[in-house]
């Protein structure tokens, strides 16, 4: 997957996207999930292929593994509607913690990423 591609099949002009992209501290692509870290803010976009999504799971996870060297603290917004990635992003540990007209947002701590 390409966020550019993303970000297209959201109505994300490219210009928007590119420049949302270009500030990101990483953006991590793969054949099953988009990943970006703005500050301590991800977005993450996934395909799920085969049984339960067990390897797509461990790979953002050691994503996230590598943020959390750097933040002690992220959050990930996520529109309401989107049942499934709210799912995804509980199974990756993170609690929802505020809602707006439009969003969940979610967070995840080190100290709880870590198991401590």
């Amino acid at each position: 997957m390409k966020a550019i591609e993303v970000a297209r099949s959201l109505g994300i002009s490219d210009k928007a996207a590119w420049g949302y992209i270009q500030d990101c501290e990483e953006v991590v692509e793969s054949d099953q999930y988009v990943a970006t870290l703005k500050g301590a803010t991800v977005h993450l976009a996934v395909k799920v292929k085969g049984l339960g999504g067990r390897r797509l799971l461990r790979e953002c996870r050691g994503t996230l593994r590598r943020w959390f060297d750097h933040h002690d603290v992220l959050r990930a917004p996520v529109q309401s509607s989107n049942v499934k990635a709210i799912r995804i992003a509980v199974a990756l540990g993170f609690r929802p913690y505020a809602t707006t007209a439009t969003h969940v947002w979610l967070i995840q701590t080190k100290e709880r990423f870590n198991g401590h």
